[in-house]
């Protein structure tokens, strides 16, 4: 079976992945 999250887990799922790329890439050009 087979586990299918809601649309609801799959926009907070997004988010954080582009709130963490986000992170990633300001870190980079402070340096």
């Amino acid at each position: 079976m087979l586990y299918m999250p809601t649309e609801e887990e799959l926009q907070n799922k997004i988010e954080r992945q582009k709130n963490f790329y986000r992170l990633q890439h300001t870190e980079k050009s402070i340096e």
